[in-house]
């Protein structure tokens, strides 16, 4: 079995903070990446959401610690998708990483009763006056990354794992790889 490809995010324990993600190939494939990221979700959207503390096992919350199964699709090119997930590729369509839950807080908050579903990671639009998180803004419970981090991962993805999408049994295609987010106070963000 082929490896391809395997992330992994590890925040600090405060998720005001930036988190690291990294993503590596198989032996001798020559890809690294390590980029910041972010995991927080907005103080409204969550409040809306009956979730005033953020809460990752519950909806709008930041997003959970496990592991996930991780393909790429994509969303069609609108100005407010743009706003929100990032900018189209040579598809002309915006890509994202889909995050199925297998282990972790990211599975029991898949489950009932909170059913968390629709996680990613994505990029979006860019606010500077978050100076603090580098310009990231928080999401309804993903991980946003910059454009230029999302767009080295999915050229990755594409050349050894190719674009998978949901089966109609609900399960994704094997075009996937994996993903590990985990807390630690040892993380350093350069």
């Amino acid at each position: 079995m082929r490896l391809g490809m395997k992330t992994s995010i590890i925040f600090p324990p405060s998720r005001e903070k930036l988190g690291k993600i990294s993503s590596v190939g198989e032996i001798n494939s020559n890809y690294l990446m390590e980029a910041k990221c972010l995991g927080r979700s907005d103080n409204k959207a969550a409040e809306d959401a009956g979730n005033p503390d953020r809460d990752p096992l519950k909806r709008c919350g930041d997003i959970p610690t496990g592991e996930y199964k991780v393909f790429l699709y994509y969303k069609s090119k609108t100005v407010a998708n743009e706003r929100m997930y990032g900018k189209a590729d040579e598809t002309g369509k915006i890509p994202l990483f889909a995050l199925i839950p297998i282990s972790g807080d990211a599975l029991t908050a898949s489950k009932p009763p909170n059913k968390r579903a629709g996680l990613a990671i994505h990029a979006g639009d860019e606010n500077p006056k978050y100076k603090w998180w580098d310009g990231l803004r928080p999401t309804n419970g993903c991980v946003r990354v910059h454009q230029a981090t999302l767009d080295t991962m999915v050229k990755h993805h594409k050349e050894t794992i190719g674009v998978g999408y949901t089966l109609p049994n609900g399960k994704p295609f094997p075009n996937t790889h994996t993903l590990t987010v985990l807390q630690s106070s040892e993380v350093t963000i350069t």
